[in-house]
């Protein structure tokens, strides 16, 4: 998230909106392309709207993974 926001991942909150960060729907579409990419966990476009943070879309994605979230 934070190469998609151009900066340091200690600066990007994991409890905001991706639109409040200013992420709109075309980094969503590739945001999903990335995670599928590099989990290989399918990603409809709609999963970043429905889980609109950072720490909702890890929840998710562990739950995919089947690992503890975290």
């Amino acid at each position: 998230m934070a190469g998609y926001l151009e900066r340091p991942a200690d600066n990007v909150r994991t409890d905001v909106s991706f639109a409040e960060c200013g992420l709109d729907s075309m980094y969503a579409l590739m945001l999903c392309g990335d995670i599928e990419d590099n989990l290989g966990v399918p990603m409809e476009p709609k999963v970043a709207w429905d889980h609109r943070t950072i720490d909702s879309l890890a929840g998710y994605l562990a739950q995919q993974l089947g690992c503890a979230a975290p």
